[in-house]
Parts: structure tokens; sequence; C-alpha cells
């Protein structure tokens, strides 16, 4: 059966969103470094769906995508300003979505890991990854991570290369949200 969303229409969830939302359902956390992750776990299958549903996986990146992103969110402050109400459709809140899941993503992963392993202050992604790995923290789920946290911190901090756009792809982003259930399942066994 199809769930909704704001609307009378039927949307049609990618299968394997499906799947991490009953996983992530069944997780029992016993404390608070182990609700966060949760949270933004499933904040994160949130915006993916909404992604999808916006036609996200679609979306091709090119030269002078920002600046026609620009023109969409100017149009959304003209909007905001004037009090109407704000219809989430259309590629910008496609793109709002995307990124918004993968910040998530990167966020939960890092917050389970550290409570994991009890891991707190300035570390490096990489050594951090390795720390986990003593723990029993899987290659695969590093793997899936790495890209993310990659693509997290390229949206921080190069600006000239973002521009049009994350290169992460969407299945690589729901990729990382699969191997982010198995990690939580794993730190919350390990954290406590």
């Amino acid at each position: 059966m199809a769930e909704k969303y704001n609307s009378d229409k039927p949307v049609a969830h990618n299968e394997r969103l499906r799947n991490i939302a009953v996983r992530l359902a069944r997780l029992k956390p016993a404390s608070s470094q182990e609700y966060t992750p949760l949270n933004f776990s499933v904040g994160a299958l949130f915006a993916l769906i909404r992604a999808e549903q916006l036609k996200y996986p679609s979306q091709r990146h090119y030269s002078g995508r920002g600046r026609r992103m620009w023109e969409k969110a100017k149009g959304l402050c003209s909007k905001i300003e004037r009090g109407e109400q704000l219809l989430e459709r259309g590629d910008w809140f496609a793109g709002f979505f995307f990124n918004d899941a993968i910040v998530r993503i990167d966020v939960a992963f890092e917050h389970i890991v550290r409570h994991s392993i009890k891991l707190y202050g300035h570390i490096e992604h990489r050594k951090l990854i390795d720390q986990a790995g003593r723990h029993g923290f899987k290659k695969e789920w590093a793997d899936s991570w790495s890209p993310v946290h990659k693509e997290v911190n390229r949206l921080k901090h190069e600006n000239r290369k973002y521009a049009d756009g994350p290169q992460l792809t969407y299945n690589k982003a729901i990729q990382a949200l699969d191997d982010l259930c198995f990690a939580l399942r794993w730190g919350i066994k390990h954290g406590n």
C-alpha cells in the first residue's frame, strides 16, 4: 500500500528505503547518545524519500546549475516575504532534501562511532574509522560513509567546486544510509 505525504496522491517510496525504515524502527537505543544518531538517521530517511518524490535521482548536474537554483531560491524568498505558503515541489526542494539527507547521514555515522568507541574531541575522519575498525566497525560501512563525509566537507569547505551541486549520487546516499543501519545496531551493542 502506498503511503501519502501531505497530499491526496499516493507516492511510491523506493523499496530499499522502506526496508531501511523497518530496520531503523526495530533498533532499541538506551541513551541520548544513541537516540541522537537514530533521529538524524530517520531525518535522512525522510529527506531521501522527499528527494525521490521530487525526482531528485533524475536531476542532471551541469555547469550553471547553481545560478539556476539561485533564481528559484530568490522566488522562494519573495513568496516568504509576501506570506505565501511554500509548496515543496521542484528541483530546488529536491536538492534541498538531498543535501539535508547527506549531512544527516554523516552526522549520524560520526555520533554513533564516537559513542561506541568513546572517542571525543577533534580527530581526522580516517583515524576515527581506523579506531572504530579495531572495535568491530566494518570496512564496508566505512566505504559507504567516507564518500558522504567527503561530499559534506566539499559542501562546507570547497565552495568553488560545489557551485553546481553535489557529486555524490542518490544511490550512494541510499547505500550509506543502508550501511548506517548496520553501524547503528553495532554502535548500540558496543556503546553500552
